[in-house]
This record gives C-alpha cells, sequence and structure tokens, in this order.
C-alpha cells in the first residue's frame, strides 16, 4: 500500500483553499449584488407610485390654484378636501401628501426611510378658453429627482417626470 507524501497532501490543501477562496468571494459578491438591485428596485417602485399617486391626485382635481402649484408644492382641490403634495427639504428630505377636510390635516403618504429626496418642482401652463392650443386647459409638469439613504447601494439621481394636461378644471383665481 502506496502513502502520499507530504508533497502531494500540502498541493491537495493549497488546491482546496484556493477553491474554498474562490467559492466564498462567488457567494459574497451575489450577495451584496443581490442587496442592491433588490434596493434599486424598492427604490424604482417606489418613484412610481409616488409618480401615479401625484398623476392621480391631478387628475382627480376639481380646481388648481396655479400660484399654489409651482417650485417645491402643489395644492389641488378636489370637492371639499384639499390635497398638499411638498417636498420636506429638512434633514430627511421626503414627499409628503396632506389631506385637508375642513380643520383636520392628515399626512396621507410620505416617501419611506430608504429613500431621499433630492427635489420636487411644479409648474403649470394655463391655456385660458378661447386660446388655440388646447383649449380652456391647464398643464402641470413636475419633476421628483431622488437617491437611495445608503451610499453603498449605489441608487443615485433617480428621476421621474410627468406632464398631466387637464380640460376640465376651474383656475382659482
Amino acid at each position: 500500500m502506496k502513502a502520499f507524501s507530504l508533497i502531494e497532501t500540502i498541493v491537495t490543501i493549497v488546491i482546496y483553499a484556493m477553491m474554498l477562496f474562490m467559492v466564498t468571494n462567488i457567494v459574497l459578491i451575489n450577495a451584496r449584488l443581490s442587496q442592491e438591485l433588490k434596493m434599486r428596485s424598492k427604490i424604482k417602485n417606489e418613484m412610481t407610485e409616488l409618480d401615479s399617486l401625484i398623476k392621480r391626485d391631478i387628475k382627480n382635481a376639481n380646481s388648481i390654484d396655479p400660484t399654489k402649484c409651482q417650485d417645491g408644492a402643489c395644492t389641488i382641490n378636489t370637492g371639499g378636501t384639499s390635497v398638499i403634495w411638498a417636498f420636506t427639504g429638512t434633514s430627511s428630505s421626503s414627499i409628503t401628501k396632506v389631506v385637508t377636510t375642513g380643520v383636520s390635516n392628515v399626512v396621507d403618504y410620505a416617501t419611506s426611510s430608504d429613500i431621499s429626496v433630492d427635489s420636487l418642482t411644479f409648474s403649470t401652463i394655463v391655456n385660458p378658453a378661447g386660446s388655440t392650443i388646447n383649449d380652456g386647459s391647464i398643464t402641470v409638469i413636475f419633476t421628483i429627482n431622488a437617491h437611495g439613504m445608503n451610499p453603498s447601494w449605489k441608487v443615485n439621481n433617480q428621476l421621474v417626470e410627468d406632464v398631466v394636461t387637464l380640460s376640465s378644471y376651474q383656475v382659482i383665481k
């Protein structure tokens, strides 16, 4: 019976150690990439949801005051309710939706702690009745720019821009 020499044993151990090192690195890289992709997806989903919520509120508006729908906030009147979408440029840097019914204010939506909003801007274009372009309409343009809170997620400069044109609206003067 022939035994393994010391050199054969050491070579075998070195080969197994290198294979174990490679497999461990592959697993760790896969876990890191999976976490990054999960957070990118979460932030993109939140941006898409935020876009659709703002767009829905604008489409459901009974009246919009163009002077109150600019820069980082927009007030939208829907019947007896007033909805305010606003950028809170504080340390948390989030977007909130405040619903006012009578005298009570309720925060109906706020961006999650995973996302940091860099800016929210609103602008309006009013085409009064009798004009040749989009007769009696208002166009609301809003832009959201955000990034992930954790720099290791590598989720930077997420931008959503949308345009909503309403043909039946009431301009508050």
